[in-house]
């Protein structure tokens, strides 16, 4: 019986590739939703940007460390490979 982590460097890189590209993806959704919101209000284009911007930070923070939460509780529900 194998009690070691099922961690190799090849699964840490992917999950931490998979949590980049989603907290990307989902920055720049919530930079856009949000400045179009906010725009709509008729604030400064400064005040918009900024209110955008922590909002994209946020949600590219979240997406990123969900993801890496995911991905760590995974490789030990899933182990693939001889025991």
């Amino acid at each position: 019986m194998n009690t070691g982590l099922p961690f190799t460097n090849g699964l840490i890189a992917f999950w931490l590739l998979l949590g980049t590209t989603f907290g990307v993806i989902a920055g720049l959704s919530a930079f856009l939703i949000i400045y179009r919101e906010y725009a709509q209000h008729r604030l400064s284009p400064r005040e918009t940007t900024r209110h955008a911007a922590s909002g994209a930070l946020f949600a590219a923070l979240f997406f990123f460390v969900g993801t890496l939460i995911v991905g760590f509780a995974l490789s030990h529900v899933i182990h693939v490979g001889p025991d």
